[in-house]
């Protein structure tokens, strides 16, 4: 928001001076934050609770010392308020933000961009699901955090690589080749049991169908191939349509024929970090934060699961980045520490691989929950939700709760045309915005360079301003934090404050020029912040509904 930094700065300063009252030497960074209730201030801290516990001295007394040595140093505070048991709340001059309507329309797409990130390389690897089914609504919420992760990243100045990792070889994929193999036999009607760890779905009787009896050789491996090809061709298709693409595709297989997994396993054989025991190899990653020793490769001398997972992100490592990130789904949160463990003992830095993990998603239609079982094959693709309310509502409803919280998608909210819909809510002001500009046009009414801002007086106008100037501390704080949910909220609360304006108050008035030029320019910056937030969401903002 408009004068953090400005405030932080008068905060130290005035803690600077207490200590030279007090004899205090260390402090507590001050932390500014937007309170919820604006009766609360534009930007409050709680840095005199944190020192009363230092200092012994009562929290109260602390906030009045900072507010007296503050109030004579900056102009820029309509006043400044303490509140038990001890928040100094800061109220700033509603001229202040005129500037920040300016600066908005000046930078256009470019307003929220900042180089936070300092142009450090970012690896993130999302989605990466298997080609052993469609992609389901799960994986589409991995599709649309990833995506929208990615873009943040990049409007804070970070360098990004999105990456799908996948899984091409191995147990899961000759389970999958005899799935097909017995939905085959069932289509040339013979009888064939698929077996409760085979793939149940019905998208398996549809690849059947699509093998012909004269095809070449038909063992398991025909259908694993077979399956596999056809499989990631259509994961690849759903996430094309839901605009969501990757720089580069690693493959499991290429890990085992490169020799890289070996490589790995013999790096942490030299460096001491496994032991043989009862014929398999065991990985000492009890020493480094995990629960207990790991098999990496058991007695028949074949790789455990998280071998290739070893070498895949000891390669990334190695490949130079500043940071990596991984969205894993809820099976895999008692993976990390493993994995953390494995990467520690090759000498790698823990702190440089972030693990992020994406709760699961339930549909509604209304109130009826829809019943979804993986094992039966009984679950609703990504393609099937694309298809019935849009990649552009999917992708804003994926986003409206943090990722480590379940989210629960109603269809038939997502489906309708409504102000209840948060999507349609956010989309319409900006089609209302466009509206108004062309009305004004038609009129020969522009929103001029030099138009007098102070006209924009109202509370409605001023709260509108002030939610404008909070976007870029918005998107700094997303990428900081990793988590993409506050752009939606911050959209939804941009949103509300412009209908209520909207439905109080005229923009073009004909007997009234300075106003109207003055909130024609409010409006073109809720319009380009707008469309910078949906931009960041990966959703097209609508010009009309």
């Amino acid at each position: 928001m408009i004068l953090v930094k400005e405030t932080s700065s008068l905060l130290k300063e005035a803690l600077v001076k207490i200590g030279e009252k007090t004899g205090m030497r260390q402090f507590p960074s001050p932390y500014l934050e937007i309170p919820h209730e604006t009766r609360h201030g534009d930007l409050s801290t709680n840095v005199a609770l944190q020192l009363a516990k230092q200092s012994g001295l009562p929290p109260l007394k602390i906030a009045e010392d900072i507010v007296k040595l503050i109030a004579f140093r900056s102009p820029v505070f309509s006043r400044i308020e303490v509140a038990p048991p001890g928040f100094i709340n800061f109220f700033f001059k509603p001229e202040i933000f005129y500037p920040i309507i300016n600066r908005i329309i000046r930078e256009g797409s470019r307003y929220g961009c900042s180089n936070f990130g300092e142009g450090k390389r970012v690896l993130l690897e999302f989605v990466s699901a298997n080609p052993t089914g469609p992609l389901t609504v799960a994986h589409g919420r991995h599709a649309a955090v990833g995506d929208a992760i990615a873009r943040i990243l990049r409007m804070a100045g970070y360098t990004v690589v999105k990456e799908y990792y996948y899984n091409d070889s191995g147990r899961q994929m000759e389970l999958l080749g005899r799935s097909l193999y017995a939905r085959y036999k069932e289509a040339s009607g013979a009888k064939a049991d698929i077996g409760e760890d085979g793939y149940h779905g019905e998208y398996l009787r549809e690849l059947a169908r699509e093998i012909t009896n004269d095809e070449a050789k038909k063992d398991i491996d025909f259908f694993s191939s077979f399956a596999e090809k056809r499989i990631f061709a259509g994961i690849k298709q759903d996430l094309s349509e839901f605009r969501v693409d990757f720089d580069s595709w690693i493959k499991e297989k290429d890990l085992y024929e490169s020799g890289a997994v070996d490589r790995v396993i013999e790096e942490l054989r030299k460096a001491g970090e496994v032991y043989e025991e009862e014929g398999a190899l065991w990985l000492r990653s009890s020493l480094f934060g995990d629960e207990k020793d790991r098999v990496i490769r058991r007695r028949n001398k074949e790789p455990t699961y998280i071998a290739p997972d070893i070498a895949y992100h000891h390669q990334k490592y190695e490949r130079g980045f500043d940071l990596l990130i991984d969205l894993f789904g809820p099976d895999h949160h008692g993976y990390s520490p493993r994995l953390w463990a494995a990467l520690t003992a090759l000498g790698h830095d823990r702190g440089k691989l972030k693990i992020i993990i994406v709760q699961l998603v339930s549909l509604y239609r209304g109130k009826e929950k829809i019943s979804m079982s993986t094992r039966k094959g009984e679950f609703i693709t990504l393609r099937q939700v694309l298809h019935e309310v849009g990649g552009d509502v999917a992708r804003f409803f994926f986003l409206m709760r943090k990722t480590d919280s379940h989210l629960n998608f109603d269809i038939e909210l997502a489906k309708s045309e409504s102000l209840e819909n948060p999507v349609y809510y956010v989309q319409y002001v900006h089609a209302r915005s466009a509206s108004i500009m062309k009305v004004a046009r038609e009129n020969a009414i522009a929103p001029g360079k030099d138009a007098d801002l102070s006209f924009l007086r109202e509370e409605e106008e001023i709260a509108i301003m002030k939610k404008l100037a909070q976007f870029p501390d918005v998107i700094t704080g997303c990428a900081k934090n990793v988590e993409p949910q506050p752009v939606t909220g911050y959209l939804q609360d941009l949103a509300k404050a412009f209908h209520n304006y909207y439905n109080h108050f005229r923009v073009i008035n004909p007997d009234n020029q300075q106003l109207t030029q003055a909130r024609l320019r409010l409006v073109v910056a809720v319009k380009t912040v707008i469309a910078n937030g949906l931009t960041l969401l990966g959703i097209p903002p609508c010009e009309k509904m």
